[in-house]
């Protein structure tokens, strides 16, 4: 997917909106929950083998995830780095930067910085996630062993 120009023209109610969509996002994560996590995705979301499934079903899935963490373990990320890559009034590709922690010991431990590779479309007039993929970040110059194999 060819990448747009750095200056993609993003309106400010459109800036406002993906940066409430993330915010709800990382809210939903950390506090466990179902129902404002689920209402970030779009009806339809598209794997990573571009095969489709629902928002229930993606909801049923985390849920999973979630019901096997220890919810004494206090457990938050962070959403770093956010850079548009396209960008039209209905549709955005963007890189975000993701780190998560454990607090261990009286502190936090950070246990990963990942990046998310996101589509997001506008679906009921609401900016929605429509696909994700985690992605290692890739070093362009001089990169190191761990870093080839980004994508």
């Amino acid at each position: 997917m060819p990448i747009n120009p750095p200056d993609p023209k993003i309106s400010f109610e459109d800036w406002v909106a993906i940066h409430q969509l993330i915010g709800r996002y990382v809210d939903a994560v950390d506090r466990h929950d179902p129902e404002l996590w689920g209402a970030c995705w779009a009806s339809e979301i598209v794997m990573n083998d571009g095969t489709t499934q629902s928002r229930e079903q993606l909801i049923e899935n985390v849920l999973k995830l979630w019901g096997n963490r220890n919810p004494a373990q206090p457990f938050r990320h962070w959403m770093t780095n956010l850079l548009f890559l396209e960008y039209t009034p209905e549709r955005a590709r963007m890189r975000t930067g993701v780190a998560w922690a454990q607090f261990e010991d009286g502190q936090f431990r950070i246990l990963n910085h990942l990046g998310y590779d996101d589509i997001l479309i506008v679906e009921d007039g609401v900016w929605r996630y429509q696909q994700r993929r985690m992605i290692p970040y890739q070093r362009v110059v001089n990169a190191l062993p761990a870093d080839q194999g980004g994508y």
